[in-house]
């Protein structure tokens, strides 16, 4: 399967060496089969080469018709004789999805730690995540750059992502006692990306124990002599 975020484009090479004359691609269904070209889009017409290897672009119109899902393209193609080429084989099998991962934050905002913790953050995409990383205080840079990101997963290749996180040690080290926020970014197998400041996760970091102060109290003691 291929993932597509915006209209594919297609490789398929034809030949015929009495030469090609008309070729056609339609999705999810092979019919009419066939000259007849009721609902197929063009791809060359009197053509008149024996070969035909250009790629070419899913019309705008075709790609904005599909809902999200798989789907199977089909092709038909006729040479200068009328021999045609046409039915369930060869066919292209692809995934359209549009739809950005999802960042869920299940552990809970405000809480106080003294060493690195373990948080619990889940990701979700209807068909395949890729990566996901998480950076403290900051959500720049966007995108699929990932500078100064510390990564959660990589090439995951499924859907759902439950395991629990344990907080890196280096950068822990780096934060001052104080609070600070956890920015999460994602993008799944056709470069969907959910980014930016939100969702975040808030916590407190405090490693210091308590401090104690004594006081010593000073007293002064005035000897007063009474006379009678």
């Amino acid at each position: 399967d291929s993932y597509f975020n915006t209209e594919p484009l297609i490789d398929v090479d034809f030949a015929d060496p009495a030469g090609l004359d008309d070729a056609y691609y339609k999705v999810d269904s092979y019919t009419p089969v066939g000259q007849d070209t009721t609902g197929w889009n063009a791809i060359f017409t009197n053509y008149g080469g024996t070969s035909y290897t250009n790629d070419f672009l899913m019309a705008t119109s075709v790609w904005s018709s599909l809902s999200e899902g798989t789907h199977v393209v089909y092709f038909k193609v006729w040479d200068d004789l009328n021999n045609v080429h046409n039915g369930s084989t060869p066919a292209l099998s692809f995934i359209k999805d549009i739809t950005n991962p999802s960042i869920t934050v299940k552990t809970t905002n405000g809480n106080m730690y003294t060493s690195p913790p373990t948080f619990d953050v889940e990701f979700y995409d209807n068909f395949a995540l890729d990566v996901a990383y998480y950076k403290i205080d900051s959500y720049a840079p966007t995108g699929t750059d990932t500078s100064g990101w510390i990564e959660i997963f990589s090439d995951y290749e499924d859907f759902n992502y439950t395991n629990s996180i344990v907080f890196d040690s280096y950068l822990w080290n780096t934060l001052a006692d104080s609070s600070h926020l956890m920015y999460f970014k994602t993008w799944d197998d056709s470069g969907n990306i959910n980014d930016g400041s939100f969702p975040t996760w808030q916590f407190y970091k405090d490693s210091n124990g308590p401090s104690v102060n004594l006081y010593a109290n000073r007293y002064q003691y005035i000897r007063v002599d009474r006379y009678f």
